[in-house]
């Protein structure tokens, strides 16, 4: 489980990490950044999604369970209609985690991805490189298998994770002309 300590220490080193170009990423962050700062969620979101395969085997998922969390809030904090998906996901968290360690959580964390991609989608600027993230994402959704434990495609969910995790790096609004428009002098 990611402490409130541990949580800002991933916030922190995502943020430096962009800013200094070196962050493991498979797009690049500042076409990501050009419109604007990103909202610290989304960095945290992905700092947690990144770090998930590297945490041990838990038939609680309590690194899942953090990551949909952080999932929920990254939505929240992204200029779109997304409260309702960011609702759902953190319901399926907590499914997830009051449920026996022996019930199969994959539907509910493949739907808490499927929620998050489909709230970028539905509201897609019409950017190329946008579009082709989401897309990516709900491919990488399509290969959990929902009769398939957790554990046994653990990095299939993973990936989905950091699919899901690197769309919303790159949504960030157009950038919007702030020139006013021109005067017409009488």
């Amino acid at each position: 489980m990611v402490t409130t300590r541990t949580r800002a220490r991933l916030l922190l080193g995502s943020a430096l990490a962009l800013a200094a170009g070196c962050a493991h990423k498979p797009l690049n962050a500042d076409a990501a950044m050009s419109a604007g700062p990103l909202p610290g969620p989304v960095l945290l979101f992905r700092a947690e999604a990144y770090q998930l395969d590297a945490q041990k085997s838990d038939p609680r998922h309590h690194g899942a369970v953090g990551a949909m969390h952080d999932m929920a809030a990254a939505l929240r904090s992204l200029p779109l209609d997304s409260k309702l998906a960011a609702a759902d996901i953190d319901l399926q968290a907590e499914q997830i985690s009051e449920s026996s360690p022996h019930e199969k959580h994959t539907c509910a964390a493949k739907a808490a991805l499927r929620d998050a991609a489909q709230a970028l989608r539905t509201t897609l600027p019409g950017r190329p490189e946008l579009i082709e993230r989401v897309d990516a994402a709900h491919r990488a959704i399509a290969k959990i298998d929902e009769h398939t434990p957790f554990l046994e495609q653990r990095a299939v969910i993973d990936r989905a994770f950091v699919a899901v995790a690197d769309a919303m790096l790159i949504y960030t609004p157009a950038p919007v002309s702030t020139a006013s428009a021109p005067r017409t002098i009488r």
